[in-house]
């Protein structure tokens, strides 16, 4: 969980995580914590109050935790808890997600990680897990329906953000596409780095776009894996480099990402944040499988290819699905399964730009028999991102046409 905190509230978390390593620590803080919620559940009853269960440190379960919770429960009957303290993007929360007061508010950091571990308790929160950690997830079907949200005007932390347009020769009336790319830096002991991709395989595809008189705005957060390429701010504006405060960050995310023409990203919920704004997404590396559809309008997903350490092969789709391998999430597991995942190529992630841009200019999504048939499978053992009104590259499956 990344948080900004004081060196006294960052010592008490460390402390306490440092605790909770011994077995009989645990079984104490247990039976503490068993205790404490037995007695706070009627003034949770009688309050009308739950904690929603999610991590909302992640800026993909912010963005379709929280919006999937509200077309749910469009009248709640209880007054749902949000930890403030461990939103990633604040303003999001403040000026689009909250604008009707209808979450509770949380701010004290201590107060919020108390109540974290209370949300284990089904008596005292709301599963709001279910719309995208499941096997079968809401949150796509929910979504169907999402009316998405304004583009910012850009009329805060003006002085700050401008120096930095300034330095990238930018300005937001010209067109461009956001680039995202997860790395080590996101995170480095979330047992996920297989979801990670590597930043230069979106050079050629940024050549590409630059041909066509598109910027390319490089966002994520500050100290990502540098862009191998000599002058590459040339052809990337690249404002991982740039150290802004946490506030201005938030907002510049928002800004750069709702007023652009594409988000391209990899498997990382950064990208909801451009569905929220209904921006076209094209999403690469996408691992597991059955995530391979974008929670998207206009969408483009390229998943991994799965290589089985045991047969030298790469396993097709109704091999992944069989052996429910679709689904996995973390690194032990693959590993336990022999799979390693390969990623795109930087040809692949070209190619599905130049589909996006086709489909930007149709205005609508036609599939090929290719994705026809992908669909097809998907449908016999995908419960998760079916639903999703995107689809997945046609170069991609023709270049795997075996896979099928």
């Amino acid at each position: 969980m990344k948080t900004n905190l004081p060196y006294n509230q960052y010592f008490f978390v460390k402390v306490f995580f440092f605790l909770t390593k011994y077995n009989f620590v645990k079984i104490i803080i247990k039976l503490i914590f068993d205790l404490l919620s037995f007695f706070l559940y009627p003034f949770f009853k009688i309050f009308k109050i739950k904690i929603l269960n999610s991590d909302l440190s992640a800026i993909g379960h912010q963005c379709f935790d929280l919006e999937s919770f509200k077309i749910d429960n469009p009248n709640p009957k209880f007054r749902p808890i949000v930890l403030y303290s461990f939103l990633p993007n604040k303003y999001l929360f403040d000026h689009y997600q909250n604008t009707n007061n209808t979450f509770l508010i949380v701010k004290n950091l201590y107060i919020a990680y108390f109540l974290k571990y209370l949300s284990r308790y089904r008596y005292l929160s709301y599963n709001t897990k279910k719309y995208t950690s499941y096997k079968k997830s809401n949150a796509y079907k929910l979504f169907q329906d999402f009316q998405s949200y304004q583009k910012l005007d850009f009329n805060l932390y003006y002085s700050r953000i401008n120096k930095s347009f300034e330095r990238f020769k930018f300005n937001l009336q010209c067109n461009y596409v956001v680039l995202h790319c997860r790395d080590i830096s996101y995170r480095p002991d979330d047992q996920e780095r297989f979801r990670d991709a590597n930043i230069n395989s979106f050079i050629d595809a940024a050549k590409y776009l630059k041909s066509l008189d598109y910027k390319i705005v490089r966002l994520g957060n500050y100290g990502m894996n540098k862009i191998e390429l000599e002058n590459h701010e040339d052809l990337i504006c690249d404002f991982t480099t740039e150290n802004f405060d946490n506030d201005v960050k938030e907002y510049l995310d928002l800004l750069l990402i709702s007023n652009s023409k594409m988000f391209i990203g990899s498997c990382s919920g950064f990208y909801n944040v451009a569905t929220l704004f209904n921006i076209p997404v094209i999403q690469t590396n996408v691992a597991p499988l059955a995530h391979t559809y974008p929670n998207s309008k206009l969408g483009i997903g390229i998943p991994k290819l799965y290589f089985c350490n045991r047969t030298k092969k790469i396993l097709n789709y109704n091999e992944i699905f069989s052996r429910d391998l679709a689904y996995l999430r973390r690194d032990k597991d693959f590993k336990k399964e022999g799979v390693k995942l390969i990623d795109n190529t930087s040809t692949s992630i070209k190619e599905a730009v130049g589909e996006m841009l086709n489909i930007l200019k149709d205005g609508k999504i036609v599939e090929t028999n290719n994705q026809q048939q992908f669909r097809k499978i998907m449908s016999n053992y995908d419960k998760y991102s079916f639903d999703s009104a995107s689809t997945v590259s046609e170069f991609f499956l023709k270049e795997n046409i075996k896979l099928i």
